[in-house]
């Protein structure tokens, strides 16, 4: 019985780390290397990493973003949700910085001979990371970011919504973008994004409970 229980849980988190190793190459093929910002905290940290000239690496950027959120975490929903999170979150971090020689180029890869199309990759990027939210979701956990975020203003006892928590932060963050960046396009791109990620996640948890990943 044990056994059984040992393997289902390591089944969770091998596909746990399936979910966060496709979420880090949708940045890394079709968003980071184009100043696509695809909110959240993985948005945030591709301004910030633009901002330094990638003096860290893009990963390092997101976990040491998601450092207060973690600490809040442990407090307000406890450490075995956390757990998960903590674990999909350096899974991803690590993904991302180690395939990022490798995969940075592949856009310009495809698109060789041609101007790259940005709303493609918007979009293909967008389903990427939403399929890779959505497998994590699935299984119990979140990377982190405004996920967690919108988790924690919504138990701490504010009326607002988790999905309406998660839709500001992710606006102010595109907006933030655009203005960093100097391009309402980028912006635009960005936004795409969101909305492709997050139409894809919810394909992947729609029929689980609305908080069944946070209990």
């Amino acid at each position: 019985m044990r056994f059984k229980k040992f393997m289902k849980l390591l089944v969770k988190y091998f596909f746990i780390a399936i979910g966060a190793g496709i979420l880090a190459a949708g940045i890394n093929i079709f968003l980071y290397p184009y100043r696509i910002a695809p909110g959240g905290i993985a948005g945030l940290a591709t301004i910030i990493s633009y901002m330094i000239n990638g003096f860290l690496p893009l990963g390092v950027i997101i976990i040491l973003l998601n450092l207060p959120l973690f600490i809040a975490g442990l407090i307000k929903l406890g450490w075995k949700f956390m757990f998960r999170t903590l674990y999909a979150t350096i899974i991803m971090s690590v993904v991302i910085d180690l395939t990022a020689p490798f995969m940075h180029n592949l856009g310009d890869y495809f698109f060789r001979g041609h101007e790259a199309d940005l709303i493609l990759f918007a979009i293909f990027g967008g389903f990427i990371v939403g399929a890779g939210m959505g497998i994590i979701f699935r299984l119990g956990a979140t990377t982190g970011g405004t996920d967690l975020m919108a988790e924690l203003v919504r138990r701490s006892g504010l009326n607002v919504s988790m999905g309406t928590a998660i839709m500001i932060f992710d606006a102010l963050i595109v907006i933030f973008a655009g203005v960093y960046f100097q391009s309402l396009l980028l912006a635009l791109y960005a936004t795409i994004s969101v909305i492709v990620a997050s139409k894809t996640c919810l394909l992947y948890t729609s029929d689980a409970a609305d908080d069944s990943v946070l209990v």
